[in-house]
């Protein structure tokens, strides 16, 4: 099928001629290349901000299924774009990769991508950013792995040996390393712990390796030249030698723990998928989201087919851009397979909603800690900061510094921070809990992660606001993981309050796991005259009853320390008389006002007596005149109803007295089913 766009604004459509086409191709060619001819001239200082793709999707994706673009379509939206676009490849998920004619400026790239999105035929339209594995220098004076320890001796530390107490992962978890790829090391099994991943760098400059995708994810090495930096089109910011931060990244999650060599990963037992989308000066973030949605199992006919689905993927990685429809599309996929998303914050110490993919709905951006629980310095921050994990960490290294040196000569050690470290922490962490509970969703896996970080130390850089819901803690997630069964809520019986009384509603809750406890008591008033509810996260609330009548309604929540909730009511009668009969969790027990009838049915709990208070509460006390008969009522019948509470034969004579009064409140309304609700 053909695609035809608008060819002006008389609404007429029309396809031009082959040898028209061309000329117009030429033309505008030559015109593009006049036009970013200034860009090109302007110096040899790459900029890894700077755009030279564009990825694209149209409405119609039937158009394009084949993994060549037709030259009516390519005509078309270079009509659109203003500028000739070349196309480079397909992307899974049916958008559309295209080269500029020249590298341009974030700005300039996004003008033309506008430009894009106002043809009708084009769904999506963005930059294909230039992303970066999130690394800064390292500071070797850390101790070794002070990142693993328990809280106790290292305030930032992880807290996992409480948790390999619990779990040291599982061999049906797979977690995917969304990175530079690895390199053989003896303190990574590859044999027996690492599966068959995939090469998604498409760029063979990039990719370093002599050519571009293929079904080898093992690192090459990234390491950049003076030549490299002098190129423009490189985009490369400073020579340096090769990384292994892929590696590096999957030691922090897996290497091998009690094998009596080198470090200890956080998962000893999870399968590691290498997926390389990363190499010599960054990479694209198109091959990152090919390669995420591939980790996670989503088929696609131009892929080949991943048999081992992961359940984590870790993104050391970013980009300054805002998460977009098409980045946001490609994390709702992935998260909709039940895989858990973890991704760095940044590393520009500014505003972490800047950084994509970190900064997407569903992805579990991870902030940096320094060694004393504070923001490390360069750390992004902001409210898309999940939570904060320690940003150093000793791990996995090779000594070369260009093309990696074999195993196991060539294995090495190394430090490196950055959030590129903070995040694996929290990967392995969730794969250890995924190990435990299989059953947990995306969701749940960052609810408790949030709901069992640790508090930041007094005099911290870090608040809630900047660094997130906390210190990542390892054993109480995997406790939490644990723990399915919520805590059990109770808000107290009901109550009646004279209006100006001081009224006091206390909480009460267990947990049906050991280690949990309640971490945070929550009341809202459901009903009634507002009250002002100044200490309603506290276990206990007061407040002063409103010089108003009628019911006033609470419910309390209560959450524990793993994120699991219950929630329970309580009702507050604002007038005079004996204290209601109702508890919280919705059954009868004691007292109630109906003094008389109490007594003649013996007990508060007696469905006639919960009927006759309902008609009470329903009808005589929104009114006035009823409010002063229940109140003359509350004045005369507590004598009478101790005088017949002895005598068996006065109660059964006002039994049946009251027979036409219950009677009455059934037909009213009042049904056994509320009565039971109430």
């Amino acid at each position: 099928m053909r695609v035809e766009l608008d060819s002006g604004s008389t609404g007429a459509r029309a396809v031009a001629p082959a040898a028209f086409r061309r000329l117009g191709r030429l033309v505008l060619s030559a015109a593009c290349a006049f036009l970013s001819l200034p860009l090109a001239l302007g110096g040899n200082t790459a900029d890894a901000s700077e755009v030279q793709q564009l990825m694209v999707k149209l409405r119609d994706s039937r158009t394009v299924r084949a993994t060549a673009v037709s030259a009516d379509i390519l005509d078309a939206l270079s009509a659109s774009a203003g500028v000739s676009l070349e196309h480079v490849r397909r992307m899974s998920g049916g958008a559309q990769v295209f080269r500029l004619p020249g590298v341009t400026t974030p700005a300039e790239a996004e003008a033309v991508a506008q430009q894009l999105r106002l043809d009708p035929n084009v769904e999506l339209a963005e930059p294909d950013r230039r992303v970066q594995p999130l690394l800064v220098p390292n500071d070797p004076l850390y101790s070794q792995q002070w990142s693993l320890h328990d809280a106790a001796a290292e305030i930032a530390g992880a807290n996992l040996p409480g948790a390999w107490d619990i779990s040291t992962g599982s061999a049906a978890v797979i977690i995917a390393v969304i990175d530079t790829g690895f390199v053989a090391h003896a303190d990574l099994d590859l044999m027996a712990r690492v599966l068959p991943g995939y090469d998604f760098v498409s760029d063979s400059f990039v990719a370093n390796d002599g050519d571009g995708r293929d079904a080898d994810p093992s690192d090459p090495g990234d390491w950049v030249t003076d030549t490299d930096v002098a190129d423009r089109h490189s985009q490369c910011g400073y020579s340096e030698y090769s990384s292994w931060h892929g590696t590096h990244v999957a030691g922090i999650i897996g290497a091998t723990g009690q094998n009596g060599i080198g470090v200890t990963g956080i998962n000893w037992n999870s399968k590691l998928l290498p997926v390389r989308v990363l190499g010599k000066c960054g990479g694209w973030m198109s091959d990152v989201l090919d390669g995420a949605r591939w980790a996670a199992g989503i088929s696609d006919p131009n892929l080949p087919p991943n048999s081992n689905p992961a359940r984590v993927i870790n993104m050391s990685l970013g980009a300054n851009y805002p998460c977009s429809a098409l980045i946001q599309s490609v994390v709702n996929d992935i998260r909709a397979t039940g895989t858990v998303v973890v991704a760095a914050a940044g590393n520009s110490g500014a505003d972490a909603g800047a950084v994509a993919p970190g900064n997407c709905a569903g992805v579990i951006a991870v902030g940096a800690l320094d060694r004393g629980g504070n923001r490390a310095y360069y750390s992004s921050m902001g409210s898309t900061v999940a939570l904060s994990a320690p940003g150093i960490a000793k791990s996995l290294y090779n000594t070369g510094t260009t093309s990696p040196n074999p195993s196991p000569q060539g294995d090495d050690y190394g430090y490196m921070q950055g959030t590129s470290m903070a995040a694996p922490h929290v990967a392995g962490v969730a794969s250890l809990m995924l190990s435990l509970n299989p059953s947990l969703t995306p969701e749940q896996v960052q609810q408790k992660l949030r709901a069992t970080a640790r508090a930041f130390p007094d005099g911290s850089t870090c608040t809630m606001s900047l660094c997130g819901a906390g210190m990542l803690d390892a054993t109480a997630a995997l406790r939490s993981a644990a723990n399915t069964t919520p805590p059990v809520a109770n808000a107290g019986a009901n109550q009646y309050a004279q209006p100006g009384a001081t009224v006091t509603l206390s909480a009460a809750a267990s947990s049906a796991a050991a280690p949990a406890s309640i971490a945070r008591y929550d009341w809202t008033q459901l009903s009634g005259p507002s009250v002002p509810l100044s200490d309603s996260q506290n276990a206990n609330l007061s407040f002063t009853a409103p010089e108003q009548s009628g019911v006033l309604s609470f419910q309390l929540t209560v959450t524990d320390d793993g994120g699991l909730s219950s929630s329970a009511t309580v009702k507050v009668q604002l007038g005079s008389g004996e204290v209601a009969a109702s508890s919280a969790s919705g059954g009868s027990a004691g007292g109630g006002g109906c003094f008389i009838a109490t007594a003649a049915y013996g007990t508060a709990s007696a469905k006639e007596v919960v009927q006759l208070r309902a008609f009470r509460d329903r009808y005589l006390l929104t009114n006035v005149v009823g409010r002063a008969f229940v109140a003359t009522y509350y004045k005369l019948s507590p004598p009478f109803a101790d005088a017949i509470r002895p005598y068996s034969t006065l109660r059964a004579l006002v039994r049946a007295g009251l027979t036409p009064y219950v009677t009455v409140a059934r037909w009213f309304g009042v049904s056994n089913s509320e009565v039971a609700a109430d």
